[in-house]
């Protein structure tokens, strides 16, 4: 029974917090709350939140009891270079039918040329789907990171 009620919990939570990322704009922050603490405690707190806000932070871990970060920069550099591929294919294409209509390139060349040309098209397609999906994925299963705990006993602010 205690059990039903935790994966229930953890699903209400995991809902909400999917609304909240999904409906930013909707969960404006207009109301403030002052937390006070020790500047021992408050370098802590900053080295947990590590590139996010500590107000984000602090939020996360007040609602869910967890604080989630998804790092999506590999995933955008990927996508990056994916279109950049797609940008000099495209390019490619471009200049050989220019060439081909001057003259300066045989017909049997190009048609062998934009038939490589569409194979790697084809292929950047699928890699975008694959990069797509890989993304999808990320953010519904949303990696989370566990919450340390808070020890006196260390010198957080040295480590800032």
């Amino acid at each position: 029974m205690e059990d039903e009620n935790k994966k229930m919990l953890q699903r209400q939570r995991n809902a909400w917090r999917k609304k909240r990322l999904m409906e930013k704009k909707r969960f404006v922050k207009t109301s403030r709350l002052e937390l006070r603490c020790t500047e021992n405690e408050k370098a802590y707190i900053k080295l947990q939140a590590q590139d996010e806000s500590i107000s984000n932070y602090v939020l996360e871990c007040a609602l869910f009891g967890e604080y989630v970060q998804i790092d999506f920069s590999d995933l955008k550099e990927y996508t990056a270079a994916i279109n950049h591929l797609g940008n000099n294919i495209n390019q490619i294409a471009r200049n050989m039918n220019a060439l081909a209509k001057i003259g300066g390139i045989s017909e049997a060349v190009l048609i062998d040329i934009m038939n490589q040309l569409d194979e790697y098209q084809k292929l950047i397609g699928e890699l975008m789907q694959t990069n797509q999906k890989i993304y999808r994925k990320m953010k519904k299963h949303m990696t989370s990171r566990a919450v340390y705990s808070y020890d006196d006993e260390i010198n957080y602010q040295a480590k800032l």
